[in-house]
């Protein structure tokens, strides 16, 4: 049932994967990814109040699985509950030191706070554990531009573009900060 739930899932169809994977959770209520699939189709539907339930009752299972707390991580920040973002974000790096989307989803919630010197400390790790991640890139453009470093924020998107070209969300945000500022020009020199 996993699987087929996966697949109903890439084809669009939530309510078919996360009937499958209720199905799969009946045979074995313990089964970790049954319970965080069906937490990240829940949370794609907007139903965080069940999607938080389901990484609960993954995390009874596996108090040791860095994707749960992520997720948590994402739902509470969206929430803007940065103290249970902070904490979930936190627990996640804990158990996975070199999860390049925790410290960057920590580190946004860091600069939303005020809090810059965290922000930009979780940010940067970010990158660096990304290694060749656009989108550690990419993020760090989008946070360096809405605080005003305009020319940093170039540099992480051509960063990202030359990571992933065919990445439209970076072409796009490039483009769009660039057309506000007028500076066209500058952007196609890459």
């Amino acid at each position: 049932y996993l699987g087929r739930g996966r697949g109903h899932r890439a084809r669009g169809d939530m309510q078919a994967a996360l009937k499958d994977w209720a199905r799969a959770l009946r045979l074995d209520p313990d089964l970790l990814l049954g319970h965080y699939n069906s937490a990240a189709a829940l949370y794609e539907l907007g139903q965080t109040d069940k999607a938080i339930a389901e990484l609960t009752a993954a995390l009874r299972g596996n108090p040791s699985f860095p994707l749960a707390f992520h997720l948590l991580g994402i739902i509470f920040a969206e929430r803007s509950d940065s103290d249970r973002a902070i904490k979930a974000y936190s627990k996640a790096i804990r158990l996975h030191p070199d999860f390049s989307s925790a410290y960057m989803g920590r580190g946004l919630v860091y600069l939303k706070e005020g809090k810059k010197t965290l922000a930009w400390k979780d940010i940067d790790e970010a990158v660096r554990t990304g290694g060749r991640d656009y989108a550690a890139f990419f993020n760090r453009g989008e946070a360096r531009y809405r605080s005003g470093e305009k020319a940093k924020a170039l540099e992480d998107f051509r960063m990202a573009l030359a990571l992933e070209i065919e990445h439209p969300p970076a072409s796009l945000a490039m483009g769009r900060r660039f057309d506000e500022e007028k500076q066209w020009a500058d952007a196609a020199k890459m």
